[in-house]
Parts: structure tokens; sequence; C-alpha cells
């Protein structure tokens, strides 16, 4: 399903996997909360369907006391990176 969100990057940086030297980043992306974006958990996967870029999700959760947003602390360029 197709939802807005604010990706925003918290930290970049490089790591070495299998002797190759990799981009690494890390992003919180922010959705609006439904029944469908409270759903999601570290099992899911988000794709930029603007870019085609592909997020590994590593921690979902609200930090809003009126529980209006969704934040998705996110990994790109990780191990499940494909």
């Amino acid at each position: 399903t197709n939802t807005a969100a604010k990706i925003a990057l918290v930290r970049g940086g490089e790591e070495t996997r299998a002797k190759r030297l990799g981009g690494v980043g890390q992003f919180d992306v922010t959705l609006r909360a439904n029944t469908l974006t409270k759903a999601i958990t570290s099992a899911d996967r988000l794709v930029n369907v603007r870019t085609g870029d592909t997020f590994n999700i590593l921690w979902a959760g609200s930090f809003d006391d009126r529980q209006r947003f969704v934040v998705l602390t996110c990994e790109q360029g990780g191990p499940q990176d494909g």
C-alpha cells in the first residue's frame, strides 16, 4: 500500500561486507498512523516507490503521545538490502 512518508537521514557511513566497502545509511521514516502503519514490524521492508530504494526496518513505534504518527528506524545498504 502506498503511503506518504517523510524520510530523514539520521547517519551514514561505510562498512566492509565480504571484503567490499559499501555505504550504509540509517533513516527515520515518519508515517501518519492508521491501521496498516501501526501493524508494521521489523519483519517488513520499506520501498520508496519514487526511487525504488529499499529499507530494512530496524524498529517501529510512536513517539507521539496522541498516536498520530508512526516512526520507523530503517537502514539502507544493510545485509538484506538487494
